[in-house]
């Protein structure tokens, strides 16, 4: 290659830098470096407040939503370290990090619905489900009970409405699809209330309430007429599930929705809740255990048929 080819390959004269470039390459550099300083320094301050969480030490100051005395949620320390002022900057890769903490301490909830093929008062839904849970060998059947609202939209646009029983599990740090004993307890009271599948959910919030990486919403302020609302507001391709706490995970049971349309319809339906991005992933947090061959595990694999 010629002397004037050589200048022309490089851009410029012969030895001369190329500023932009190594503005550019710097800045990226910089950015790197602050975003991992933003990481090593989350790392450091979540070991610290898990540490004194195992130690049981009593509620942290300085981080919102916990109880003087009360379990430590590690939602809420995230919530606390999530006001980090700089790091805005690294908000989508903290979250990603923060998310197998988050999975270890959260609560899969599982829910149950007391139905038959003629209508029934809810003391008999409720007689009904009692005498289930008496029946059941899980020690799982012993945990408490909380009564929310079931309700979805069908294929037809028709509400339908059910007494909704929940219960909080033991935390599970690893695939929901490989929790035994979750999922067997889950087949033991689907099947003696004849319930087409019984659903498992576990769900993390997005410490930086941003969309990305979420497929899923949670929801506060949630009371049974809410949960009615979004059921007919959502579709039938979007569920509804009601939580401990009157809080309500929302997720597509179809196509992918876009959770920022999600978002933006149930505030629209729910104007007094906050909403928050959250992951709930099928298989990992998500399994449904019943009738049907494609869910996580049929009553039929568990030897309840």
């Amino acid at each position: 290659m010629s002397m004037e080819g050589v200048k022309h390959a490089q851009g410029g004269r012969i030895g001369a830098p190329d500023v932009k470039s190594l503005l550019k390459q710097a800045n990226n550099q910089l950015v790197t470096q602050r975003e991992q300083a933003l990481q090593d320094d989350l790392t450091r301050q979540l070991h610290g407040l898990l540490e004194r969480q195992g130690s049981g030490g009593s509620a942290l100051p300085g981080v919102p939503g916990m109880a003087d005395g009360g379990e430590v949620s590690l939602s809420d320390i995230l919530m606390g370290v999530g006001a980090i002022p700089a790091a805005v900057l690294a908000r989508r890769p903290l979250n990603a990090l923060a998310r197998p903490l988050q999975r270890a301490f959260a609560h899969p909830v599982m829910g149950m619905e007391s139905v038959a093929k003629q209508a029934m008062s809810p003391t008999q839904a409720d007689s009904r489900f009692q005498d289930a849970l008496r029946h059941a060998h899980s020690p799982y059947s012993k945990l408490p009970i909380w009564h929310g609202q079931g309700a979805y939209t069908n294929e037809q646009g028709r509400l339908e409405t059910n007494p909704l029983y929940a219960q909080q599990l033991p935390r599970f740090q690893g695939r929901m699809d490989k929790d035994e004993a979750a999922l067997k307890y889950a087949g033991e009271m689907g099947s003696k209330l004849d319930q087409w599948g019984v659903p498992i959910q576990r769900a993390v919030p997005n410490i930086f309430n941003i969309p990305g990486g979420a497929d899923s919403l949670l929801m506060n302020k949630i009371g049974p007429e809410e949960v009615r609302r979004l059921a007919q507001s959502m579709g039938s391709d979007v569920a509804v599930s009601h939580r401990p706490g009157n809080e309500a995970l929302l997720f597509s049971t179809g196509a992918p929705h876009d959770v920022r349309e999600m978002a933006a319809r149930a505030a629209q339906t729910v104007p007094q809740s906050k909403v928050r991005y959250a992951v709930s992933r099928p298989g990992q947090d998500r399994v449904l255990v019943g009738k049907e061959p494609w869910m996580d595990k049929t009553y039929q694999e568990l030897g309840l048929q």
